[in-house]
């Protein structure tokens, strides 16, 4: 992420988690799905999405691939966010 202040440009590093954990609980509520149901769509329990949308955890790689694919996404739009 990067700000401008006092006509210089700062870059500032975004956390990864925070930004898997926003990307999926905006899409969840967008989809109006539960945790229950993606966890389904993922192969994962539901605690496992839980922990992930609270920032707590991340999914692997292949998870994620599995989520965007069953949604029709790109692993870019999961992470997005903004």
């Amino acid at each position: 992420m990067e700000h401008l202040k006092d006509g210089e440009i700062t870059l500032h590093a975004e956390q990864a988690l925070g930004r898997l954990a926003a990307g999926l609980r905006k899409l969840r509520l967008e989809r109006n799905l539960n945790q229950a149901e993606i966890a389904r769509l993922a192969g994962v329990s539901p605690s496992a999405i839980s922990q992930a949308e609270a920032g707590q955890r991340g999914l692997s790689l292949d998870t994620l691939l599995t989520i965007t694919s069953a949604l029709g996404i790109g692993i870019d739009e999961l992470l997005e966010n903004r």
